[in-house]
């Protein structure tokens, strides 16, 4: 069996391994963050909610779980919370307090427990518009019962009268018991919270990616009802998704911004990890992925394939995931070694861009000169790494309906593949996308 068949064909992200400590295989030194973040939450006495802001793929939730397990380790009371798993709830609250249960005592949970049960049944969605108009629809065909109740009432006989005021009478009812047991469960959190040495934190992670109405009302209920001095939570989201997903609840006049900070008291932005030459974060996760397949990082011929992708992260701006997705293409390829490294820039395509990638693989003019537009602005990228010098040359070419200088170095490039496997001037990006000419997740 040869060294190709014994690797695997895919792998799942790295998960957390609760038997290694906090911040293990730290490639960007996360950990001095957390610890300064630490700090932040103990100058938090009067509680409050710390958002981890960044876009998808760039290791919130790494950075998150391994800062949950590093306040353990340190003695404080947490909880870590999936909200995009949870979003099948309907209520957030129930979600909220069955979490922080679990990072209570047994003989601190039962009467946290007993209030908690008092408000979500006071908070239960009662669905009261629903509820009359489903009462009218069926005694008397009127599926808008309820937008002018008074004007309906008079027209409706007395038993379908009596029953709506009966259902209103009941929301009075309801209302009252609510604040009643409200005011019992924060006097009760408060209570338990003001007794630790140290502050609940408790981490929701996934936010954005939740239902927008889920999304919503879960922060919202934070504030109503977790918003107390000794907890403090710890959101890690895409705060620009999570604006739009304000928007997809309250309407697109309102400003899903300033409607988040309402709710946030301090928003911090995840530090971008790049710019390899400096200090050889993105090559270090390139040769984190391709090490986890099996290849020895330091054959020349795969440091080809790693510096070509980190310079082209720090150039185009790549998330982790996205390195990590480009690391599974090239795997499941198993790429002709000649061509390491001009992969990463129809990866790139592939990830980014299927329109121009699918161009490409055809050969098509404009997506040649989409491609000659993004490589003319990069010029260290092309001084650093000869091949995109060579790909920016090709693009020109094509898009110009010219042919390559017989006597430049990227027409011998060219020869040499046309050499090792019949590869011309014609049919390089289509071979260069066929090898990665299917889907991931």
């Amino acid at each position: 069996m040869n060294q190709t068949s014994k690797r695997p064909l895919y792998l799942p992200p790295v998960s957390i391994n609760a038997d290694q400590p906090a911040f293990h295989g730290d490639l960007f030194s996360r950990a001095n963050l957390a610890a300064r973040l630490t700090d932040c939450i103990d100058r938090l006495p009067s509680g409050g909610v710390i958002a981890i802001d960044a876009p998808w793929g760039e290791g919130k939730s790494w950075f998150g779980q391994h800062w949950h397990n590093k306040l353990k380790e340190y003695g404080y009371r947490t909880a870590f919370i999936n909200a995009f798993e949870r979003d099948y709830v309907e209520e957030p609250f129930v979600m909220l307090v069955s979490e922080l249960l679990t990072s209570l005592d047994t003989a601190e949970k039962s009467k946290l427990k007993r209030s908690g049960v008092a408000v979500a049944k006071a908070i239960a969605p009662l669905a009261v518009k629903s509820a009359i108009n489903a009462v009218a629809q069926l005694a008397t065909g009127t599926t808008n019962f309820s937008e002018k109740i008074d004007e309906q009432l008079e027209k409706a006989g007395d038993a379908i009268a009596a029953g709506v005021e009966k259902l209103l009478s009941k929301q009075i009812e309801d209302y009252e018991n609510s604040k009643v047991a409200v005011t019992g469960f924060r006097k009760t959190l408060g209570e338990l919270a003001s007794a630790q040495d140290k502050p609940i934190v408790i981490f929701v992670d996934e936010l954005d990616r939740c239902r927008p109405e889920f999304a919503v009302k879960l922060i919202e209920r934070i504030k109503h009802f977790f918003e107390m001095p000794n907890i403090v939570f710890v959101l890690l989201l895409n705060h620009d998704q999570l604006s739009k997903a304000v928007k997809g609840v309250y309407g697109q006049d309102v400003d899903g911004s300033r409607y988040l900070s309402k709710f946030l008291n301090l928003t911090l932005i995840l530090p971008k990890v790049q710019n390899y030459r400096e200090n050889d974060t993105a090559r270090k996760f390139t040769e984190f992925q391709i090490q986890r397949y099996g290849f020895d990082v330091r054959s020349p011929v795969i440091q080809r394939w790693t510096h070509s992708l980190a310079g082209l992260s720090n150039a185009v701006n790549l998330s982790l995931r996205e390195i990590e997705q480009a690391t599974t293409l090239f795997n499941l390829a198993n790429p002709p070694e000649y061509l390491y490294p001009a992969l990463p820039w129809v990866i790139y395509y592939k990830l980014r861009n299927s329109e121009i990638f699918l161009g490409l693989l055809t050969d098509d003019v404009s997506a040649h000169r989409h491609a000659l537009t993004v490589l003319e602005s990069q010029t260290r990228l092309r001084y650093e790494h000869k091949f995109y010098e060579y790909l920016y040359e090709i693009h020109h070419a094509k898009a110009n309906h010219a042919e390559l200088s017989a006597d430049s170095k990227c027409a011998q490039w060219i020869q040499s593949l046309w050499q090792q496997d019949d590869i011309n001037f014609k049919t390089l990006f289509p071979v260069l996308c066929s090898q990665v000419h299917f889907s991931i997740r």
